[in-house]
């Protein structure tokens, strides 16, 4: 599910997961970024964000973090090998029923990728993710300069939905490597700046 994130200049982005489709993250208008590419990019972000945040928001966020990286680390790791990748709907639709049963929640990954209402996660080289050291806001933006400034705080929380899975969570099909990296960081992070 996607959740709207206030810029600085008062405007709205949708940011998320398009639906059942936890394979990319929406960045608003800009190209959608793979799950893990985010994990990766905003724990590293989170290390500047973190120390800039009032200490009240940072206690009580600590306790929700906490508790989350709990949840994450008893699920199993969920892991996507790429054998559905570059096919279409069509195709893939027609494997659902003759396919391995070790093959099929992967087919259904891809399966609810492809039938997502966007394009296709695009490769970000460089870290989208910058804190702005004049206002300490975070500035979200892709290879041509194109993006938005958010504060730390809806930067933490926009980081904190994906890494919980979004509204859903993750299920007990498990959850990324990346993700569960994530937790571990943000969840240091925070206990370390107490």
């Amino acid at each position: 599910m996607a959740i709207n994130v206030e810029t600085i200049d008062g405007s709205n982005i949708e940011t998320g997961f398009w639906g059942p489709d936890i394979t990319k993250v929406q960045l608003g208008d800009l190209a959608p970024i793979t799950t893990q590419q985010f994990a990766g990019y905003a724990g590293l972000a989170l290390a500047d964000v973190i120390p800039t945040l009032n200490s009240e928001f940072k206690q009580r966020f600590a306790v929700s973090v906490a508790l989350e990286r709990v949840v994450i680390e008893s699920l199993p790791t969920l892991v996507i090998t790429g054998k559905f990748i570059a096919q279409t709907t069509e195709e893939l639709l027609d494997q659902f029923f003759t396919v391995d049963e070790e093959d099929k929640e992967e087919l259904a990954f891809a399966l609810s990728a492809a039938l997502a209402p966007t394009r296709e996660a695009e490769y970000y080289p460089e870290n989208p993710f910058s804190l702005q050291t004049d206002d300490q806001s975070v500035r979200i933006e892709d290879l041509n300069g194109t993006g938005y400034a958010i504060t730390g705080e809806e930067f933490a929380r926009f980081t904190f939905w994906i890494m919980r899975g979004g509204l859903a969570g993750w299920d007990q099909s498990g959850a990324y490597s990346e993700i569960r990296s994530l937790a571990e960081r943000f969840d240091e992070l925070l206990s370390a700046d107490k």
